[in-house]
């Protein structure tokens, strides 16, 4: 959503109902009772999201924009999945809901660069975005066995499929 303000500014509010995170190559993330995880090959922890970052879109020129703004995200989804050899050549993949072992809240400030490649017709063309977003809150409620916060990078097309209507000159 692009709400203009005025030539230069505009609130750009947004809902990410998909936005997966994550990390691999964790170590142990969470306690192993059964003593399976010490033969790990690989272990990631996957995470889901819903966004909705707030933003204001500051217009530099024709094609140049930057946008900042706070995003509060809500966590629908986490997941433990390890893989490995139980030393007999067999392989295993053990995987762990961790939902509740996590925070339910993150607070972020994604931070927005863009450059618009096709002329703009009504504010609409072919863009392309880069996304910086910095966490502010720890992701684990036991920060004594792991401490960490959300940080991602995201690139965006934007391909305009609006038709806009052009003032039609009469000969």
């Amino acid at each position: 959503t692009y709400i203009r303000l005025n030539d230069n500014w505009a609130f750009t509010p947004e809902f990410k109902p998909l936005a997966p995170r994550g990390a691999k190559g964790l170590d142990k993330v969470l306690p192993d009772p059964g003593g399976v995880v010490n033969n790990t090959e690989a272990s990631e922890l996957r995470l889901n999201y819903i966004d909705v970052p707030l933003q204001v879109h500051r217009r530099i020129n024709d094609r140049l924009y930057v946008r900042a703004g706070p995003q509060v995200s809500f966590l629908t989804g986490a997941v433990v999945r390890t893989t490995g050899d139980l030393g007999t050549g067999e392989v295993f993949t053990l995987e762990d809901d961790v939902k509740d072992d996590l925070e339910s809240l993150d607070v972020s400030f994604p931070v927005d660069l863009g450059i618009v490649f096709a002329k703009p017709r009504g504010y609409k063309g072919v863009e392309l975005r880069l996304r910086y977003t910095p966490g502010f809150m720890e992701v684990f409620k036991d920060t004594e066995f792991l401490s960490t916060t959300n940080s991602t990078f995201q690139f965006f097309l934007s391909l305009p499929f609006v038709n806009v209507e052009e003032d039609a000159a009469t000969p």
